[in-house]
């Protein structure tokens, strides 16, 4: 994690270059996780939307952008983000991975083990999601399959 001198001299150089140049979607998407980052999540789902206007093709800023919903406990609007990032970018496994939470956090346990098995399916090397995957299986009830190569 930046300090926050750092984070701050950040966003000063990212307003000043969508001052400069306000149609690079990079700045404000850049921007927005620092806002995201500090608990602004208002001003960074502004920044994000911003980007997603300027490109609206870029996985990481729908991702970004749902993880700013997701910590205000807009969960639908997190899971829409998650899953037009995916849409972006089929093989993404953080996505899969965070979409997979959400519905965990809405007690839609089939969905988000699903989601964690794609997170692993694309990622073989995904310890949280196998984490995950097996705590939704306990708390589902399914114990023989929380049991089962859980981590």
């Amino acid at each position: 994690m930046f300090k926050k001198a750092t984070k701050d001299k950040a966003v000063a150089d990212y307003t000043e270059a969508i001052r400069l140049k306000p149609d690079v979607a990079p700045a404000y998407s850049s921007r927005g996780l620092i806002y995201s980052q500090n608990g602004e999540h208002d001003k960074a789902i502004a920044d994000f939307n911003e980007g997603i206007r300027l490109n609206p093709n870029d996985a990481e800023t729908f991702f970004n952008r749902a993880r700013a919903f997701e910590n205000k406990h807009e969960y639908d609007k997190a899971i829409a983000d998650y899953t037009e990032s995916i849409r972006l970018k089929p093989k993404y496994a953080q996505a899969y991975f965070y979409r997979g939470y959400v519905y965990d956090k809405q007690n839609e346990y089939d969905k988000a083990i699903a989601d964690f098995t794609k997170a692993i399916k694309f990622n073989s090397k995904y310890a949280d999601a196998y984490l995950n995957r097996g705590f939704t299986y306990s708390r589902k009830g399914d114990y023989k399959q929380s049991n089962r190569r859980s981590y």
